[in-house]
Order: C-alpha cells, then structure tokens, then sequence
C-alpha cells in the first residue's frame, strides 16, 4: 500500500509539472501574439553617444540614426577612450573648446559649414565639420590636407582663405575663412541663371 501511495505522488508532481510548463508555453504564446512589437531580453547594443540600448543586430542607433558597431569589431584598450565624431553642432555650444557656434550656413556632401567665433583670436571664421563616413578613409583626409596645404600658396581672390584640417574627439573639421554675404544658391535666386 505505501509504494503505491508514493507512485500517485509522483504522478501528480509530474502532472503538475507539465500543466505548469503547457500554461508557460501558452502565457508566453499569448504575450507574443498580444505584443508582435515588444523587446525581446537580448543582449542588445549601447549607443555610445546617447545610451540608447538597441537591437543586438542593430546597425545604426533607433534614437539618433548614428552607425553602430557590433562589441566584436570595437577594439578598445582599457586607457583608450572611444570617440564618437560629431555629426551636427548646436547654436551657442563651443567645438573643440574654441569655437562657439553661431549658425548653420549649410550643408553638401562632404559635411555642414557653420559660422562660429574663434574664442582664442576673437574672429568669426568658417568651420566645416567633415561627415564622419568620409573622415574615416584616411586617403580622404589626406586628400583633403594635400588640399589644403596648395590652397595656403595661392590666393584667389573669389576663393576663402582655408587655414587649418584639424581633429577633436575623433571629429575632423576644416577652418577657412567667412565671407559674409549671399550664398551661391540665392544669388542665382534673385538674378536668375548664371551664364
């Protein structure tokens, strides 16, 4: 009579067992047919920028759209800081802890040009900051300093005296020299196609 008595035991672990994994199975199938969208717990990918925790196969932030690397393609040495470049600067900020932003003047392929204030002359001056997908082909920086270094020796005069190819932070930027007035794109604006 005892033995039998332990086999029930043992039949009702096991049925409440299994009861308890089918109602886990279901709950779970349920919550994924109820929220297609949630998060599932993965190991996910930390903007380094913003914090935002992404996708673990996400390649570029949801938060800001900047690149992301995979952990495994990041090479860091415990005393070597990652930098993140600079994609766009705010009005009023300072870059590089020189130059205080004063406004965008434009954009194009290569990068934004803004008007900022040289703090240390006490000069307003051009600043274009280089897109971080073209600055990271060191041939391009190259180009861009070979560049720079013929545009020191000549001086047009409908050209903008280029001073400096420079990096903060792993941001590389161009300082030149601001002309005021009209951009190309309005003056053809106002009178009309250029011949």
């Amino acid at each position: 009579m005892f033995p039998s008595f332990l086999v029930v035991i043992d039949s009702l672990i096991i049925f409440s067992l299994v009861n308890l994994f089918l109602f886990n199975l279901i709950l779970f199938s349920l919550i994924d047919t109820l929220f297609p969208n949630r998060e599932k717990e993965t190991m996910g990918i930390k903007c380094p920028k913003c914090h935002f925790d992404n996708p673990s196969d996400s390649k570029i932030c949801k938060e800001r759209g900047a690149q992301l690397l995979p952990a495994e393609e990041i090479s860091v040495s415990p005393t070597k800081t990652l930098e993140t470049p600079k994609e766009e600067l705010i009005t009023g900020s300072t870059f590089a802890g020189r130059y205080q932003i004063i406004e965008e003047l434009g954009k194009g392929g290569k990068g934004k040009v803004y008007r900022v204030v040289d703090k240390k002359l006490n000069e307003k001056i051009a600043l274009k900051l280089i897109k971080p997908e073209i600055a990271s082909d060191k041939k391009t920086i190259e180009r861009f300093s070979n560049e720079l270094k013929f545009a020191r020796k000549i001086r047009p005069k409908n050209v903008c005296q280029m001073y400096e190819l420079m990096e903060d932070e792993g941001t590389h930027y161009i300082t030149m020299e601001y002309v005021p007035g009209q951009d190309l794109k309005g003056l053809i604006r106002q009178t009309g196609q250029y011949n």
